[in-house]
């Protein structure tokens, strides 16, 4: 565990004054493969995830239709799907929290204090 730590502060001290097309560079220069991690406005916008319609646009229960990323990977011969509307924000918090066993008080004074929705 140790050796994990010394090479992820070796990583982040290299990498910190880098912008992430230098270090993508730097990689590519020394052979190393290398990608950036995506945000989901990244991949909304990536014209790739678009042709490969990688992004799925789906109708949530209120009726407005909002555009999530497709399911990984696509399977030709078994591809997921979607088979319910998108949640909606908080729908399953309580379910979440009580599986990890979070008392109903607890929630409560979470969603007070604005925590959770």
């Amino acid at each position: 565990m140790k050796a994990v730590v010394e090479i992820d502060q070796a990583i982040g001290e290299w990498s910190r004054p880098r912008t992430v097309e230098q270090v993508l560079a730097d990689l590519r220069g020394a052979g190393v493969p290398g990608s950036r991690d995506y945000t989901v406005k990244d991949i909304s916008e990536d014209a790739h995830y678009r042709t490969r319609e990688m992004i799925f646009r789906q109708q949530t229960r209120q009726g407005f239709d909002v555009e999530v990323p497709e399911i990984v990977p696509k399977r030709m011969t078994t591809p997921g799907a979607f088979r319910t509307p998108a949640s909606e924000l908080g729908e399953h918090t309580r379910m979440v929290l009580e599986s990890l066993g979070l008392s109903e008080r607890e929630q409560d004074d979470l969603r007070i204090k604005g925590v959770i929705a």
